[in-house]
Formats: C-alpha cells, structure tokens, sequence
C-alpha cells in the first residue's frame, strides 16, 4: 500500500508494480485530470508534483478572495460575494428575512417560489406607495 502523492492522505490499492499510479482516485479526478492533463503528462505531473501543488495552492487561495458584485434579486441593493459563494441571489437581509424560516422545511424549488412571491409583494408594495401619475426617479438627468 502506497499512499497519494498529492494529499498524502488515502492510500493507492494499486500493486507496487504499477508504478504510474501516484494519486489516490479523487485526487486523480478532481485535480489531474481538471487542472492538469492538458498541460502536463503523468510522468512531468510526478516529477513536478511539489511545484505544481505549491502554485495550485496559491491559485485557489485567489481564487477564493475574488469578490463579486451582485444585486439582490428582492431588493435589488448590491452586495459583494466571493467566487465560492457565487450562487447567492439574495443579499443577506433579505435571505434572514424571507428564506431563513423556510430553512430545512422548503425544497429548494418551494424556495425559489418563495423568493419569486417576496420580490412580487415587495414590487406591489412599492408601486401602491407611489404618489397617482408620478413614476419612480432613477436618477438619470436625460
């Protein structure tokens, strides 16, 4: 039994004799064959295998720290994210306000409904507030 050259962490199955075998399964898929099959044989990925990691390393790093600026699909107020949350829809007073009950009692369809109704009923609610005949300032000076 060998152990993965790649997160030292499971162990390869694999005889001894097959000696191309250095990366545990995930790692082979999730970070070979992603990331580095078009770049590197398995024999230079071997080879190179410490500077390829310190580099991957730095990449997800920065990776993470990319924020995104996104606008509230109830609100419509922008707020930042990061690439790893970059499926947030709702700015975070809006997601404790009208998702955060639903939380573990709702499929994720039930809430897209949810969220669909509260930006219908925040949208009614705006437009009933308006003064009759006047329409909303955007701002633009056209």
């Amino acid at each position: 039994m060998r152990t993965c050259q790649w997160c030292q962490l499971d162990t390869i199955k694999e005889p001894t004799s097959v000696s191309w075998v250095f990366l545990c399964n995930k790692c082979y898929h999730t970070i070979y064959v992603d990331y580095y099959r078009s770049i590197f044989t398995p024999e230079e990925f071997r080879k190179n295998i410490d500077v390829v990691k310190a580099i991957h390393e730095i990449h997800e790093k920065k990776k993470n720290e990319i924020e995104l600026n996104k606008e509230c699909y109830i609100c419509t107020k922008g707020f930042t994210c990061t690439t790893e949350n970059k499926y947030k829809t709702l700015c975070n007073d809006c997601y404790k306000k009208y998702c955060l009950p639903f939380r573990g009692k709702a499929t994720a369809a039930e809430m897209a409904d949810i969220i669909k109704q509260a930006k219908k009923m925040r949208e009614a609610t705006f437009s009933t507030n308006l003064p009759n005949d006047e329409s909303v300032d955007t701002g633009n000076q056209e």
